[in-house]
């Protein structure tokens, strides 16, 4: 009979499939790039406006007047950060940058109350610079919707990225052989591409969602074979109170577009900041969802009974998964590693990129149990020869 096998995939597991015009690999600081670029920003609310029909009316925003208002908190940033720990260094991380447009759209919003008053940097450029920027902010009723807009700037910027003409057939030969060994295969991917989906859409896995793109719990829950997209993914949308899943990006793109000018504060989209991008500092009120619960739920159940998790270019940052990773360990269940590691050996690999959250709780660590694949994603899919794995010694 065969394993139980858990796949964890990252940003690492697609890169190298996807590709933009220029022939640029899709990378996490092309993403917190764009964040920073105005022409990204002015791309998406046009494509925003096309798909809500023009039905903006007194929502039509320019983001001039945001964008000054960016530029004087990044200047304070420093001095911002010792006086509220909820935010995060900026790194060069779409996910940190993302937490902190969410934290000034907060600020704007309440710079009249007292719930953000320890944020002491930003009433000082307020009040030294004179400028009248957060003001205006603060009585825009579309303010509301920045922090849903920087999330749909990261889709539009994705979408940019075609999946590489081999990569299906890269992606499908090595899953087909995986079901064909093992008695169950479940893959939970951290990406929001569409990767996966068009990859294993002939093969026997699940993602919950059937035809009608109506998320159907007991059948995932009970599946042997499933896809779950932990952080989201770029074809779901909110429908009345549930998340749904379209057939295609731009079904989906349109339909978030639309359901952002409800009026109706108890739909889905009041609740999260958007149903199809789970990031910034709110991560785990965004995962209480329905169909992200249902993930998790199975998430931690296939992982008590796997053989093995094969985390394939996962960066180890994210504490919700860590945790699991850790249960291999605890358990002494096959681990295994795969990214481009350079020449670095097995053990130096762990202690550079994993050995954060590997050393909480003093865990011993039994290296015959520990696989390090060093050539890249693409290279694990179409082979596994010796030549790839690193030495552990």
């Amino acid at each position: 009979m065969g394993k139980n096998i858990l796949y964890i995939i990252g940003a690492g597991g697609s890169a190298e499939f996807l590709q933009d015009h220029n022939n640029a690999f899709l990378t996490t600081k092309i993403l917190t790039d764009s964040l920073a670029d105005k022409e990204s920003w002015v791309k998406t609310l046009s494509l925003i406006k096309r798909s809500c029909n023009s039905s903006f009316r007194d929502f039509d925003l320019s983001i001039d007047d945001f964008w000054a208002i960016q530029k004087i908190f990044n200047a304070n940033f420093d001095a911002a950060y010792e006086n509220n720990q909820r935010l995060s260094k900026i790194t060069n991380n779409f996910e940190t940058q993302i937490a902190y447009l969410d934290f000034i759209v907060e600020y704007c919003k309440n710079v009249k109350s007292p719930r953000i008053a320890k944020f002491h940097p930003a009433n000082h450029c307020k009040v030294q610079f004179g400028d009248k920027s957060c003001e205006k902010l603060c009585d825009c009723a579309e303010l509301r919707m920045l922090p849903v807009w920087a999330r749909e700037v990261i889709h539009q910027r994705i979408n940019d990225f075609a999946i590489k003409d081999e990569a299906i057939n890269i992606l499908t030969a090595y899953f087909a052989k995986e079901l064909d060994e093992n008695s169950s295969v479940n893959i939970y991917s951290l990406n929001y591409d569409t990767l996966l989906v068009s990859a294993l859409r002939n093969l026997s896995f699940l993602t919950g969602f059937d035809d009608k793109g109506v998320f159907d719990k007991v059948n995932f829950l009970n599946a042997r074979h499933a896809i779950a997209f932990l952080h989201g993914h770029q074809n779901f949308y909110a429908s009345t109170n549930a998340i749904q899943m379209a057939s295609d990006f731009d079904t989906a793109f349109g339909l978030r577009a639309k359901a952002f000018w409800t009026n109706d504060h108890q739909t889905i989209t009041q609740k999260i900041k958007s149903p199809s991008f789970v990031t910034g500092i709110n991560k785990e009120k965004e995962l209480q969802v329905d169909v992200y619960r249902f993930y998790y739920a199975k998430f931690i159940n296939d992982a008590l009974k796997a053989d093995e998790v094969c985390c394939i270019g996962y960066g180890c940052q994210d504490d919700h998964v860590n945790s699991i990773i850790r249960l291999f360990f605890d358990l002494k269940r096959q681990v295994t590693f795969v990214g481009n590691t350079g020449n670095y050996s097995g053990r130096e690999y762990l202690s550079r990129f994993a050995n954060g959250f590997l050393n909480k709780g003093n865990l011993s660590i039994d290296l015959s149990k520990v696989r390090i694949w060093r050539k890249g994603a693409k290279s694990f899919f179409e082979n596994n020869s010796v030549d790839g794995w690193a030495k552990i010694k």
